[in-house]
């Protein structure tokens, strides 16, 4: 999977994305799944989105994620299926949305300075 395997830049971190491991845009969903059809997606969700819903479509990631000394051996991977293409519509980059689900047993640490910096404790 060359997306995993190249890694991924212009990840962005969503608090308010607790229940995800990993989001982006379809054809980099099918890309990491290696699903083309949508109606066999194992995980069909109906989440609120900025007060809107939507349908989150998972599936299991083809390999293990790591991000940071965070090792996900299983992430599950979703797009939003009425916003398949949102990371690459919005105006600045961002390839991947990153929410809580992969930090449940670890402490996150934010340093929001003039160099941002994203850190794990174990």
């Amino acid at each position: 999977m060359s997306l995993w395997s190249e890694g991924i830049s212009d990840v962005i971190f969503d608090t308010g994305s607790s229940a995800f491991d990993i989001i982006v845009d379809r054809d980099d969903w099918i890309e990491l799944t290696g699903i083309d059809k949508l109606d066999t997606a194992p995980i069909q969700r109906i989440v609120n989105s900025w007060g809107a819903k939507v349908t989150a479509i998972g599936a299991p990631a083809r390999g293990p994620l790591t991000i940071g000394s965070a090792h996900i051996a299983n992430p599950r991977v979703f797009f939003l299926k009425e916003q398949p293409n949102l990371l690459s519509s919005w105006p600045f980059p961002a390839r991947a949305l990153v929410g809580n689900a992969p930090f449940w047993n670890r402490i996150v640490i934010m340093d929001l300075g003039i160099r941002p910096r994203f850190g794990l404790l174990e």
